[in-house]
């Protein structure tokens, strides 16, 4: 006789250790704490049901966005490799409406300190017809 296992309410209040491996292994970025409060919340919150809690954990995990910063420098600018020129670069930040604003803004602190970027050697802009 094939007995599905029922699906029950989120009932752990602290990360169980193959909850942490997984995330350690497969996520090196992520704090499996804090990780495991944000979804323990949501489901609590949620009142959902699971049948199996590691399976929605370790997709949980898959899905959640990184806590690492992208570097140490501030954001939307790169520190140039020694064989570039001295000046930082500007880099553009994916499109992100929260941080459009803060990006503009960037921007011109940039051009006003270091001037307007030079077009690069590899792009034509010259028109041709």
């Amino acid at each position: 006789m094939n007995r599905q296992r029922e699906a029950t309410r989120f009932a752990l209040d602290s990360l169980p250790d193959e909850f942490e491996t997984f995330c350690k292994e497969n996520r090196p970025d992520l704090v499996a704490s804090k990780v495991f409060a944000q979804f323990g919340d949501h489901y609590r919150a949620n009142d959902e049901k699971r049948v199996d809690w590691f399976a929605a954990w370790r997709k949980w995990v898959r899905n959640e966005r990184s806590t690492t910063p992208r570097s140490q420098t501030a954001p939307g600018f790169s520190v140039p490799t020694a064989a570039a020129n001295s000046m930082p670069v500007f880099v553009a930040p994916a499109s992100d409406p929260v941080h459009h604003e803060a990006s503009k803004e960037r921007a011109r602190e940039f051009v006003k300190k270091f001037g307007r970027p030079k077009a690069s050697a590899s792009v034509d802009t010259s028109a041709k017809g």
